[in-house]
Order: C-alpha cells, then structure tokens, then sequence
C-alpha cells in the first residue's frame, strides 16, 4: 500500500451478497481494515467525502477497452460521477494463454 493509509468501504453486492461473504474477508485476511455497507449507502458515503475513488471488477473485457459488470455497478459509476469521486475498473488476470 505504498505507506498509505486505507480504508475500504465494501458493498454487499446483492442478491449473493459477495460483497459481505468474499471481499470482506479477501480484504480482511490481508490486513486492509473493511467495513461492510449496503449496497445503497455508497452514495452517501460518496457525498460526505468519505470516499476517495471507486473500485469494481470486471466480468468481460473486450478487445477495444470495453467492460461488463452486472448492473449493481451503474449506481456506482454514477454516484461517483456526480459527487466527482474517480471510478475505476480492476481486470482480473490475463491468462498466459491470451497473453
């Protein structure tokens, strides 16, 4: 983390609720501090300055940069637009059969 300090807030992610069940814990057992929130409350916490940037996975990227998530996202995406909060999309690993 580069001698920085960090704080995720972690959605739920309905209807399966990874969020609660697999980020929390991924976060946890490598030492970041997460606090669990529903999936709505991203934008308040967006509105009261207490979120720096947005981070979500992609399901599929395409050869020309274009991405797909499940929807749950696109709350995401545009409460960070509207409170100016930076939205970025983490690729998950290339296979060296791609590569």
């Amino acid at each position: 983390m580069q001698g920085k300090k960090v704080q995720v807030y972690a959605d739920e992610t309905r209807p399966l609720l990874q969020g609660a069940r697999l980020t929390t814990w991924e976060l946890r057992k490598i030492g970041i501090p997460v606090t669990l929130i529903t999936d709505s409350m991203a934008g308040y916490f967006m509105k009261k300055g207490k979120i720096d940037c947005v981070i979500v996975g992609a399901d599929r990227i395409a050869a020309n940069g274009d991405t797909a998530k499940q929807d749950r996202h696109l709350f995401g995406g545009g409460a960070g637009q509207k409170n100016r909060v930076p939205f970025y999309v983490a690729p998950p690993p290339v296979p060296s059969t791609c590569r």
